[in-house]
């Protein structure tokens, strides 16, 4: 038997005590990193713009304080955060999808797909500079893609946020 057939598995991802805010926590990815960071022991802070998604997530997890905030009214992200108390990290999930073929993006499209995904990520990060302890640190997960790499038809407007997320 080789020695690394006789290890011990890790213990299990631990959070306890720590205190995290996912964004776009209604469904999707952001609603299993809540769940599953509440499965860790983490306070989770789960932040959605659609208040039916975030009922249904606490009928789930009634433990999680939910914010139904929009990401991309800054003022709104950074008051309700401020009433949440300390964070010791921020998962950046939060993104409107919509797939059009490149000659069909509108505007309006665009706007709203940047706001969303570049400025709610860039005011979740100064949310969390103010509530995280600084002798502590904070962590931040931003949620990119590789279509930020390396684009696929019908995703330009998705591959040009989730290149600037991979930046920030």
């Amino acid at each position: 038997m080789s020695p690394e057939s006789t290890r011990e598995a890790p213990a299990r991802f631990n959070l306890a005590g720590r205190r995290v805010l996912v964004t776009g926590a209604g469904r999707g990815l952001g609603r299993a990193i809540a769940l599953g960071a509440a499965a860790a022991g983490a306070e989770v802070v789960a932040l959605d713009i659609d208040r039916e998604l975030l009922a249904a997530l606490a009928a789930e997890a009634p433990a999680l304080q939910l914010l139904a905030i929009d990401v991309t009214d800054r003022e709104a992200f950074l008051a309700a955060v401020a009433g949440v108390g300390r964070l010791d990290a921020l998962v950046n999930n939060a993104m409107l999808i919509r797939y059009d073929p490149i000659e069909q993006v509108t505007e309006a499209t665009v706007d709203r797909m940047m706001a969303i995904g570049l400025k709610g990520a860039l005011w979740g990060v100064q949310a969390l500079l103010r509530q995280m302890d600084p002798a502590q640190g904070a962590v931040v997960l931003n949620l990119a893609s590789p279509t930020g790499e390396r684009g696929f038809p019908g995703t330009a407007v998705y591959s040009m946020v989730k290149a600037g997320i991979a930046s920030l």
